[in-house]
């Protein structure tokens, strides 16, 4: 066999060879790019509101805002209608289990200083057992309504009540073991008052417990 004719056989197997290679190579792009265009699809049309849903809750979350309304006042500058600034208690049961004294006993404290009524403390108690489903996941509930527009005299009581109650697990034995009174709230909200009575009650209207007239 001659020189050039090894060199054409030679040359014409290096040529396989790449040719495999390329083939083999080719396939695999072409592999990835199926897997890639199935899973777009996959995100574009069969996981769109699962992945949307999740992405919303990771960069919105809701926060209860009493809006403040202006004065109202007649020719004479009188105030026919004003907001003022009051105390309501909420508690978040989370931190009330994680850190508390348990929901079970702050619920009691609570119904204790503020008086409540044996059917106002299980639906504090319903609302604040329950667990919400989001996604698929079930979440604990981190809001509770205890008592809205809390007069001077139950948030005092509340206050010096909590601080008390506090003061005295700190001074017992082995304090770092007792729980103590955490998870309750006192956001504030605006109640409408109305200084001149029901006069001028056609022209002005009125407002409910959460600021809608």
């Amino acid at each position: 066999m001659s020189v050039q004719s090894s060199g054409i056989i030679q040359g014409s197997a290096s040529r396989e060879r790449f040719n495999s290679r390329a083939a083999v190579l080719l396939g695999l792009l072409m592999l990835v790019f199926a897997f890639m265009a199935v899973r777009l699809s996959y995100l574009q049309y069969v996981g769109h509101n699962e992945y949307l849903n999740e992405s919303e809750t990771q960069m919105e979350s809701k926060i209860h805002w009493s809006p403040w309304r202006g004065r109202i006042v007649d020719a004479k500058n009188r105030v026919m209608a004003a907001s003022v600034r009051i105390h309501s208690c909420a508690i978040d049961p989370k931190v009330i289990r994680e850190d508390g004294i348990g929901i079970e006993d702050t619920i009691n404290f609570l119904a204790q200083k503020l008086k409540l009524e044996p059917v106002e403390i299980q639906k504090i108690r319903d609302r604040a057992t329950r667990v919400i489903v989001r996604n698929g996941e079930p979440r604990e509930v981190r809001f509770v309504w205890i008592k809205r527009m809390l007069d001077d005299d139950e948030y005092n009581s509340l206050v010096s009540g909590i601080a008390e109650y506090n003061e005295t697990a700190a001074g017992e034995e082995s304090a770092e073991e007792v729980r103590r009174i955490s998870g309750i709230t006192f956001p504030f909200e605006y109640k409408r008052r109305y200084p001149q009575g029901s006069l001028g009650a056609h022209c002005i209207g009125f407002v409910n417990i959460d600021g809608e007239g």
